[in-house]
């Protein structure tokens, strides 16, 4: 059944707004969201009030910000590239310096489809870069740092999707191949070509994945991650 069939309205309006959002939510039995934008004070709110909001915002706010996500995946022991919370462009260059040349500084919160990511092959290049993000910091009000992570090689991107219920059941889809063209996604081959039968759903248990991280951190995260609904990650 398609979307149109299924869905009987379809409301326009401002998902920053907390009254246009407690409107559309009025007399449904669960609200989720497409994308990590939302302000998650207004879904608390909304929780509040009443609301059944899927997945809980607590699990939204990962998504919303890499240097959390980041903190996260270390608190939970798993595998991380080297990165650092950078406040300035000196605290940057240090970083370069320990780690080695090119590092990629991103922006925690905002950044997608490639807005919001600078790879920076030298020191040099860093200062002709970078140093206007610095010197815009102390006027944001969204975030008050960047995030710098060693830059990870890779032959292709991977996504891998999972549902879970709220008793706790959670089942995959099969891992897909994502093709990119300028930072955007341009295609999508379902399922992923070449992957090993480990590497497939169904065949066995999805936490052996040796890449798969996101499984792990959904999975094991426990308290870290809330709720039910729909959790995808990039896999690299």
């Amino acid at each position: 059944m398609g979307a149109v069939a299924a869905v009987r309205s379809a409301p326009v309006g401002d998902y920053k707004d907390l009254e246009t959002l407690r409107e559309f939510a009025r007399g449904k039995d669960v609200i989720t969201f497409d994308h990590e934008h939302v302000p998650t004070e207004f879904l608390h709110t909304l929780i509040a009030e009443g609301v059944n909001v899927q997945p809980h915002p607590d699990a939204l706010q990962y998504a919303q910000d890499k240097l959390m996500m980041r903190q996260a995946v270390e608190d939970l022991g798993l595998p991380n590239p080297r990165w650092a919370r950078v406040e300035t462009l000196d605290e940057l260059l240090a970083f370069g310096d320990e780690i080695g040349w090119p590092v990629v500084l991103k922006t925690p919160r905002g950044g997608y489809d490639g807005k919001g990511v600078m790879v920076l092959d030298s020191p040099q290049h860093a200062r002709e870069q970078a140093a206007a993000w610095f010197d815009e910091l102390p006027h944001r009000t969204d975030f008050s740092a960047l995030l710098a992570e060693e830059k990870v090689p890779f032959t292709r991107e991977l996504s891998a999707l999972v549902a879970r219920r709220e008793s706790g059941q959670v089942l995959p889809w099969p891992v897909v191949e994502t093709i990119q063209v300028n930072s955007v996604c341009d295609e999508v081959i379902a399922p992923a070509p070449s992957l090993s039968p480990r590497d497939r759903p169904g065949g066995i248990r999805c936490s052996r994945y040796p890449s798969h991280r996101t499984w792990g951190y959904r999975r094991n995260g426990g308290g870290t991650l809330r709720g039910s609904g729909l959790f995808s990650r990039l896999l690299h």
